[in-house]
């Protein structure tokens, strides 16, 4: 990102952030609040903007990957929980970045409880979805 007035040159952050966070990043800069009878996906990340060393809102009820309105993947702090095969498939990308050492065995504990907060992410975002697209009245 790009902001002379508000990120420092060549500042860096490893933290999880992207592009659905951009709505609630930019409102909460501009002193604006959102409605909350319509939920957003997207986390305001403006202290990733301010403070390099701050936490991405991600990082605790994590960041997830979706395929066909179905969960595909889970990222919460260094673990990723993969459901793209026939069993889940566990990486640490804090030690393992290319996703090579499926330690999902190792880590039965870590599994469950993504697989939880995967869920529960899940049904909540099916309980708050609304069409896409709604066709004018004629």
């Amino acid at each position: 990102m790009r902001w002379p007035a508000g990120i420092k040159p060549g500042q860096v952050t490893g933290q999880v952030a992207a592009t659905i966070d951009v709505l609630p990043t930019f409102a909460s800069l501009a002193g604006i609040t959102l409605d909350a009878s319509r939920p957003i996906d997207g986390r305001d990340i403006s202290a990733l903007l301010k403070d390099p060393q701050a936490t991405s809102p991600h990082a605790e009820e994590g960041y997830y990957y979706y395929r066909n309105n179905k969960v595909e993947a889970v990222r919460v702090g260094n673990w990723k929980l993969s459901f793209r095969g026939k069993k889940p498939e566990l990486y640490n990308l804090g030690k393992d970045i290319s996703e090579s050492q499926n330690v999902a065995a190792e880590n039965a504990d870590v599994v469950a409880q993504i697989r939880k907060v995967a869920e529960a992410y899940h049904a909540k975002l099916m309980k708050e979805k609304r069409p896409a697209w709604t066709a004018p009245k004629q």
